[in-house]
This record gives structure tokens, sequence and C-alpha cells, in this order.
């Protein structure tokens, strides 16, 4: 398990050795990740089991009010019936660690961007608990972290 920081930080620590893994969809690590695989291997470094879908991954952790997103969180996109579809982590400052297509490696994003602004379904910590007084982040329309 990596040593210094808190989990976020040391969950982006890892997750930024994997920007030039390629994307490869439903694959682990050595051949590729996809969105929710990336973060799945990230937590799972730091001792934290999620599984291995982006519907499933929105409800394994605290829900974040977007304003309250630390390093880490998991940004979720693309709502769906069966849940977002599509995910980066949260680095700070308004930006985000996302596959860069469905072909090729990952990148850097910023929530800014159109598409991820108006796409942004909620923000989850993972490995976190809900807390009671935060339904209201839970019911809260999507906006991204800034």
């Amino acid at each position: 398990m990596p040593t210094g920081g808190t989990t976020g930080v040391q969950a982006v620590r890892i997750a930024l050795q994997y920007l030039s893994v390629p994307y490869r969809w439903g694959r682990r690590p050595v051949q590729g990740f996809d969105c929710s695989g990336l973060a799945m291997y990230v937590y799972a470094q730091l001792g934290i089991q999620l599984t291995h879908y982006t519907g499933s991954q929105f409800y394994e952790g605290a829900r974040v009010r977007p304003r309250r997103s630390c390093p880490a969180t998991c940004c979720f996109f693309e709502r769906s019936a069966r849940g977002p579809q599509h995910e980066g982590i949260y680095i700070g400052d308004g930006q985000f660690i996302r596959p860069r297509t469905r072909v090729t490696s990952y990148k850097i994003s910023s929530l800014s961007e159109p598409g991820y602004a108006f796409g942004f379904v909620g923000a989850v910590r993972p490995g976190a608990h809900s807390d009671p007084k935060s339904k209201r982040a839970r019911s809260e329309p999507g906006s991204p972290p800034r």
C-alpha cells in the first residue's frame, strides 16, 4: 500500500501513473483499463474493493456534494436507466483523469468542458460511508466540482 498523504492523495498518485495505459473496455491491468477498471484498480491498491461497473460504483461510497469534492472523488457522467455510464477520477482544481478515447490512453480533462459539465451525474468518495445528513447531496441536481 502506498504511503504518505490521505487516501485521496494516494489514489491520485496511483492513477497518474497510468495515464499512458491504453483504454481497453472490460480489461484488467497489463492489458489496459476501461473507466471503471481504472477506479477499481486504483482503489484496490488502497484496500478498497469496487465492482467493475460504473453503474455500480456510483453506489459504492458516500455521495459528495460537487463543491466538496476532493482528490480521488469519482465523478460520474452520462445518466441512463442503468446508472451512470462513464466516470473519471477527480484530481483537484476542476481536473479529472479520463479515457482519451475508446481506443487510446488516458488524459487529464476539465470538468468545465461542456460535455462533462452538462453530462455530470454526481460524485462519490469510494470507501467512505454515506452520512445520513447528506440526503440533499443525493437529490441535488448534478453540477461538477470547481
